[in-house]
Order: structure tokens, then sequence, then C-alpha cells
């Protein structure tokens, strides 16, 4: 008897259903935002003479929106998972939520550290 190979679908059947879309996006986003900061940030090195502020106030506010569409599309991720009783789209959502979690906690961290700094 024949065997459909891995990457054939039963009839019928979607190629990826949402939570999985969801939980891939959100895992994704982290790297696109690590890759947006990074990007700015050795622009602004090399030449010193770009506008920083407004620059930096745009990357600021992609990033947290990335930031927050992670997190969204994280718990859509896990909710569904969890739903669909997919042991791979929980894990890849949970790698998600991690790695955006970690991002928020570094913000969140350093914003405490500048305010103690500020009061000193």
């Amino acid at each position: 008897m024949e065997q459909p190979a891995k990457d054939e679908l039963p009839a019928g059947e979607d190629s990826a259903h949402w939570s999985r879309q969801a939980a891939r996006l959100s895992a994704a986003s982290a790297f696109v935002c690590f890759t947006l900061s990074c990007v700015v940030n050795q622009l602004l090195l090399k030449d010193p003479q770009q506008p920083r502020d407004t620059l930096r106030l745009v990357v600021d506010c992609l990033a947290a929106l990335i930031v927050v569409c992670g997190l969204i599309s994280g718990t859509a991720g896990l909710i569904g998972g969890i739903r669909k009783k997919s042991s791979d789209t929980i894990g890849i959502a949970i790698i998600g939520l991690v790695l955006h979690g970690g991002i928020a906690f570094v913000v969140l961290w350093g914003l405490w550290v500048l305010r103690s700094a500020k009061g000193l």
C-alpha cells in the first residue's frame, strides 16, 4: 500500500490551521523586532548627522507594535493549539511568548533602572 508523502495533505484539509500561523507569526515577529533595532542602530552609528530623535521614536513605536502583535498572536496560537490538542502549535506559541515576554521584561527593567537613576 502506498503512503502519501508528508507534505501532501489529505483531501479537504487546509495547509495550516490559523492557530499554527498565529504561533509562527509570534515566533518570527520577535526576530523582526531584533533585526529592526540592530539595523537602525548600525545605520545611526555610520552617519552621526542623521536626526536621531525622530528616527528612534519611529523605530521604538514600530518595535512596541511588533511586540504587542507578537504577544497577541502568540496567545491566540496557544489557545488554538490547546483547543486542537496540537503539541507542535503549543510549543511554537510558547517560544514566541517567551521571546516577546523577554523583550517586554528587558524594556520594563530598563525603564525602571532609568527612573531609579533619575531619583538619585
